[in-house]
């Protein structure tokens, strides 16, 4: 899945690997995050909940992919912790994770 970490002002890659069920890969899923307070409660920029889609990665097994733009990101308190829940839907398998994280600038030199 994702690190712990979203870098305010970044781009920040939502990854979703090797899905399965009853021992085969899901590679026909319907993936999905929103972005959560620490409360529960949707984040929102300009009255619109963070959400996105995760696209399936061609030719892989189960691994799905999206982003969260940095123009969310750049909304996002320093220091801050939420919560990144990603949701996986292929009949008859559904799924669910919630990843607790948190907001900080990125360090260092580039």
């Amino acid at each position: 899945m994702a690190a712990n970490v979203i870098f305010i002002g970044s781009d920040h890659v939502v990854a979703w690997e090797g899905a399965t069920g009853d021992g085969t890969y899901l590679n026909a899923a319907t993936v999905g995050y929103a972005l959560l307070d620490a409360g529960g409660t949707a984040v929102t920029v300009s009255g619109t909940p963070v959400t996105g889609t995760l696209d399936y990665v061609a030719d892989s097994n189960g691994d799905y992919r999206g982003t969260i733009e940095s123009t969310v990101t750049g909304t996002l308190r320093n220091g801050a912790q939420y919560l990144l829940d990603v949701t996986l839907v292929q009949a008859p398998f559904d799924d669910k994770r919630r990843l607790r994280v948190y907001a900080s600038y990125r360090s260092g030199n580039p």
